[in-house]
């Protein structure tokens, strides 16, 4: 293979591949990094929502952004996520893992890591079904959930907009979506986002273990 320079490369001597993650609320901006160097850049959509963290986890290279931004600063409804697919790919990653149905739709390989990997860690897993995308930032009224409930089988304020983009930029893109809340109406509680808040910070342990094993597979 030859370098952008015309220099033939053998595949021993090739750069490693990257893989890009997008932290959600259950990921946080929180994800552990070896030798990490944040990357300053702005693409042709503007900054993305933090300055990408690129550096070693589990000896895979990875390149993290936080999809809300630092102390999730940024609601989902005001997301660029042009900006942040853009900067992924300029910073050369080759598959993306998102923390939340496409045409074309979500990539086999991605999916099975990240279903295996949730598997291996004992979690509940659906590894198919429909995502509802709404646009947020409010939640949804019990209506609006009767309505989806007849439609799909999760619903969330962000993944679809990242797949099709993904796609679109010719990146592997699949998303582990963790269930934070059961919505209006489908249990007797009220719903707070205290709660939701509570069930995030449960869910971001085992979070962690999942897409940690993902990236063992993608490597």
């Amino acid at each position: 293979m030859e370098s952008l320079s015309g220099e033939r490369r053998s595949p021993d001597t090739m750069a490693p591949a990257i893989i890009g993650i997008i932290g959600g609320s259950a990921l946080g901006d929180a994800f552990e990094l070896e030798e990490e160097q944040a990357r300053f850049l702005v693409t042709p959509h503007g900054a993305p929502s933090d300055p990408p963290r690129v550096g070693m986890h589990a000896g895979v290279q990875v390149a993290f952004l936080p999809r809300h931004g630092k102390d999730h600063r940024i609601p989902p409804h005001k997301l660029n996520h042009r900006a942040n697919l853009w900067a992924l790919k300029e910073i050369g990653a080759t598959y993306v893992i998102g923390v939340v149905h496409s045409t074309p739709s979500l990539d086999p390989s991605v999916r099975a890591a990240l279903s295996e990997a949730a598997k291996d860690a004992k979690a509940v897993v659906r590894d198919r079904g429909v995502y509802v995308q709404t646009t947020g930032p409010r939640l949804e009224t019990r209506a609006e959930i009767a309505f989806f409930k007849s439609i799909g089988d999760v619903v969330g304020m962000t993944m679809a907009s990242e797949a099709t983009l993904a796609s679109e930029l010719g990146l592997s893109y699949a998303s582990l979506c963790t269930v934070d809340n059961f919505a209006h109406g489908i249990v007797d509680e009220p719903l707070t986002f205290e709660t939701i808040r509570e069930t995030q910070r449960a869910n971001a342990a085992l979070t962690r273990t999942v897409v940690a094993g993902a990236l063992e597979r993608l490597r």
